[in-house]
């Protein structure tokens, strides 16, 4: 497979493996602002933007890690790099260094291209937004009250930039934060030839974070590739369908899900950081069978079910039964996940997690709870969680304890308390098994006070 794309201002032609890391790649290319921090999506000092032409014909970048980016996923696109922004300091770059906002300079680019992705894509441009788009930059050296400052002090700009990020590219362009020739990009990008499907004996890839992380080397072909419906999100028959490469910043964005479930965006900031939530899929999610697997916990609570497909058809699969135990699925030879769909809930959602960092980290233990009441009952239960068996799970016994009647404060602790004894995790780096039961007996009590504001929290403190 050729990959043909556009680099800063030059076509380029590759044919090194497809799953070679973008990250590498620039700094054979002696392209160098983007660091080997981490190596693994946690720092953002490699971060790059990444454009293409969406169906509207508009232009459209996303900031993301290119330690976990393929070559492969480069086809037809943009991709620019701090390099590619000027020939000296931006506006941007400027405000950096006039608020202390550099130190040792080594996360500094990364930033840089935070930054830009933030005054390009975020609805709003206020201080909120702003830790949002940074919520995967890490700094050892300096801290981020400069780094804050320098966004804050770049929001000046706002009465210039159009309400519209569909609309700021050229705004910015005026500015000088980003180059004159993005203006071409859109054309040339028509003139690159179009991808095509080559065979594969590796695992298919939508997003890759976790798997480009996996040694040996592996081959792959880009999911969307194979079948581009696996990308979508939509209202079919009464239920809500993700296509499993729908990426989870589309579910965060996506005014359907918003309208029936107003909590998941604020939740879904606490999954992962910008960056890998542009590439991140729902699919990818689920099928890695990570124990505390944070849209597993979520979906199951929302009694999801999985349509997987096949040379020989397709077959229907509740969620809660495609874990089989520690990496296990219910899944043949040949089969992919197509398809998520559920309901919307009749009731109100409530997700909570604990770990070592409020962003960009893995739980010690998550937990979701969906409660549906008729009055003060609650008629409806779910509660799932994660980090504490060896698959992400429902808790049957906890549901049917909850359903029924109101709940008074030392009813919910008995159930709290139940939850702790119906889990079996084990002692790791992320905590003791004793402390995972706490942390989820906590959770669930956390959750039933959030949803049942009749609940008095000073008699819950009481009982404990």
């Amino acid at each position: 497979m050729s990959i043909a794309f556009i680099l800063n201002q030059t076509l380029q032609h590759c044919d090194l493996p497809p799953h070679t890391r973008v990250l590498d790649y620039l700094r054979r290319q002696a392209l160098t602002a983007a660091k080997p921090g981490c190596q693994e999506g946690d720092c953002s000092a490699c971060g790059v933007l990444l454009g293409h032409v969406d169906g509207t014909g508009q232009l459209v970048y996303q900031h993301l890690n290119s330690c976990l980016l393929p070559l492969a996923a480069l086809h037809g696109k943009h991709l620019l790099t701090v390099e590619g922004l000027s020939d000296g300091p931006t506006p941007l770059q400027q405000a950096l260094i006039d608020n202390g906002g550099i130190q040792c300079g080594y996360c500094t680019p990364g930033f840089v291209i935070a930054l830009t992705a933030h005054l390009l894509n975020s609805p709003t441009l206020d201080e909120a937004s702003l830790k949002t788009a940074l919520d995967g930059n890490l700094c050892r050296c300096t801290g981020y009250a400069g780094i804050l400052r320098a966004g804050a002090a770049v929001h000046g700009l706002r009465p210039q930039l159009p309400a519209d990020p569909a609309q700021r590219l050229p705004a910015l362009i005026a500015a000088g934060i980003l180059p004159a020739y993005l203006q071409q990009i859109t054309t040339q990008l028509a003139q690159l030839p179009p991808a095509t499907a080559s065979a594969s004996d590796g695992p298919l890839l939508a997003g890759g974070t976790d798997l480009l992380l996996r040694q040996p080397p592996w081959q792959t072909t880009a999911l969307a590739q194979i079948d581009p419906s696996l990308d979508t999100l939509a209202w079919q028959d009464g239920q809500i369908v993700i296509g499993a490469a729908c990426s989870v910043a589309e579910l965060a964005s996506s005014p359907l899900l918003a309208a029936h479930l107003p909590a998941l965006p604020q939740i879904l900031q606490h999954v992962a950081s910008s960056a890998i939530r542009q590439r991140a899929t729902v699919g990818g999610n689920l099928v890695n069978a990570s124990p505390i697997a944070d849209l597993a916990v979520l979906l199951l609570a929302l009694d999801a079910q999985l349509t997987l497909r096949s040379a020989q058809g397709e077959r229907s699969l509740p969620l809660a039964q495609f874990y089989r135990g520690y990496k296990q699925l219910d899944l043949l030879p040949g089969e992919t996940l197509a398809t998520i769909r559920f309901a919307p809930p009749a009731g109100q959602l409530h997700f909570e997690k604990v770990a070592h960092r409020d962003y960009l980290d893995i739980a010690s233990v998550n937990s979701a709870l969906l409660l549906q009441r008729d009055g003060q009952d609650i008629i409806r239960a779910r509660f799932a969680a994660g980090g504490v068996a060896p698959m992400p799970l429902r808790l049957p016994a906890v549901e049917q304890a909850l359903q029924g009647a109101a709940l008074t404060p030392a009813h919910a602790l008995q159930v709290a308390e139940l939850a702790a004894a119906q889990v079996t995790p084990i002692s790791d780096i992320r905590g003791s098994a004793r402390y995972k039961r706490l942390l989820l007996r906590q959770q669930l009590l956390a959750a039933l006070l959030a949803l049942l504001p009749e609940l008095n929290p000073e008699a819950v403190m009481e009982l404990l």
